[in-house]
C-alpha cells in the first residue's frame, strides 16, 4: 500500500470483484476500461438523464469533438424529445426496480441492445441514484436469444426508432422486409399477410427501387442489420441524426 496515500484503493473494499486491487483505485480502472473500448457506447446518467460520464464512442455518435462537450448535458439535447423521454423513463424504471433493463432499439437502421444498469450508492447517509448505459449492435441470433432468455419485464422494445435508410419504406413494405429477413418466400409472405404473390412481388420491387437495390439477398442483409420485426412497422419514427447536429427533427 502506498504510505503517502493510505486511502488509495480503499473504495474498492465494498466491491468483492475488486477487493484484491488495493493499489488500483476503482476510478482509475473505470477510466482505463472506458477509454479502451471502441465499439461499445458507455455512459453514466443521473436519474433525470444528465450525462455524468461517457466514452469517446458516445462523443462520435453524438457528433461532438470531445467527451467534455457531453458532460453535464441532458440526453434530451441529443435526440428528439419523445425519443429522449422514452429512454429517460427506461433509466428511471431500472433505478426504481433496482434491476437491469434492456431496451431493443433501431438507430440509423441498425439494431442495438441498450442495457440500463442501476447504480445506487449511499454517501454520508445520503442516497445517490445513477444508471450505467451500454449500447452495442447485435445480430439476429443474439436478438432472438435475448428475447427468449430474459423475463418480459426486463426487456423492452423501443416505440421510437430511427430507421435510417429504411425510413423511405411504407409500413407494409417494412412488414414484408421483416418477413423476408425471417427467411420467408413470397408465397409464404402472401399467405401470412392475406395478399397475392404478385402484390408481394410488387412491394419487393418498390422497396428495391426506393433503396437502390435490385438483389433480393441485399434486401435481406439490410433487414438483418436492423433485425426487423413485423411489429417495427408500427413504430413511431424519428430522425435522430439530424438532431445530433442541433437542427430541428422531422418526424413521421
Amino acid at each position: 500500500m502506498n504510505n503517502e496515500n493510505p486511502k488509495l484503493g480503499q473504495e474498492n473494499a465494498e466491491y468483492p470483484m475488486l477487493k484484491l486491487l488495493k493499489d488500483l483505485p476503482a476510478a482509475a480502472l473505470l477510466t482505463e476500461i472506458m477509454t479502451s473500448l471502441y465499439n461499445i457506447t458507455i455512459m453514466v446518467w443521473d436519474e433525470n438523464g444528465t450525462i455524468l460520464c461517457a466514452n469517446e464512442v458516445v462523443a462520435r455518435g453524438f457528433r461532438r469533438q470531445t467527451v467534455d462537450e457531453l458532460l453535464g448535458e441532458n440526453i434530451a439535447e441529443f435526440g428528439p424529445p419523445e425519443w429522449a423521454q422514452e429512454r429517460i423513463e427506461v433509466a428511471q424504471r431500472a433505478i426504481k426496480s433496482n434491476q437491469r433493463i434492456t431496451l431493443m432499439e433501431i438507430l440509423g437502421g441498425y439494431r442495438l441492445r441498450s442495457c440500463y444498469r442501476p447504480l445506487i450508492t449511499t454517501v454520508d447517509g445520503e442516497t445517490h441514484k445513477f444508471v450505467a448505459v451500454t449500447i452495442e449492435q447485435i445480430t439476429p441470433l443474439e436478438f432472438k436469444h435475448a428475447c427468449t432468455q430474459m423475463p418480459d419485464e426486463l426487456i423492452l422494445h423501443a416505440q421510437y426508432n430511427d430507421l435510417g435508410r429504411l425510413d423511405v419504406l411504407s409500413p407494409r413494405e417494412l412488414e414484408i422486409l421483416a418477413l423476408m429477413g425471417e427467411g420467408l418466400r413470397a408465397k409464404d409472405i402472401a399467405k401470412q399477410l392475406c395478399r397475392s404473390i404478385k402484390t408481394i412481388d410488387n412491394h419487393r420491387d418498390n422497396m428495391g427501387h426506393k433503396l437502390g437495390i435490385s438483389d433480393r439477398s441485399e434486401l435481406i442483409a439490410i433487414a438483418h442489420l436492423a433485425v426487423l420485426r413485423v411489429e417495427d412497422a408500427d413504430c413511431k419514427r424519428v430522425q435522430f441524426s439530424k438532431v445530433t447536429q442541433k437542427t430541428t427533427p422531422k418526424t413521421d
